[in-house]
């Protein structure tokens, strides 16, 4: 973390934790400007700094730490091959890890012997026609 130090006579500057003490956030000096944050993976952090001399209004910044979790290994499904049945059930597993999503694509990109019903659901319907993989 790097906020601006205080330079006016008497004022001082802290970090506060929006919503109060969480346990997936640490700061290492909450009075330092530059100072160390830890946001454990999955969760989101709103910190405020606030420069105050005790007497005049104070100054304050919110800022917004999101510390992702790894995505899960993709997992397609199994192939399958169909006879005279243009219709395949494509069932991937879906994220659960804060801010992940799946999205289904076309190797070789736009093939128009193929539509993949919603490319955006883990499970979806695919038409691929007749004779073509």
């Amino acid at each position: 973390m790097a906020a601006n130090k205080p330079t006016e006579y008497g004022a001082y500057g802290a970090w506060t934790i929006v919503g109060g003490k969480q346990t997936w956030i640490t700061i290492t000096d909450t009075t330092l400007n530059t100072t160390k944050v830890k946001v454990l993976a999955g969760h989101t952090a709103a910190l405020v700094w606030t420069i105050t001399n005790g007497t005049c209004a104070a100054t304050t910044d919110t800022i917004l730490l999101t510390n992702y979790d790894k995505p899960a290994i993709a997992n397609a499904g199994g192939n399958q091959k169909h006879c005279n049945d243009s219709i395949f059930t494509m069932t991937a597993n879906k994220p659960t890890e804060y801010g992940a999503y799946g999205a289904w694509t076309i190797v070789g990109g736009k093939q128009t012997w193929i539509t993949i019903t919603d490319t955006t659901l883990n499970t979806t319907k695919v038409k691929v026609l007749a004779g073509h993989t």
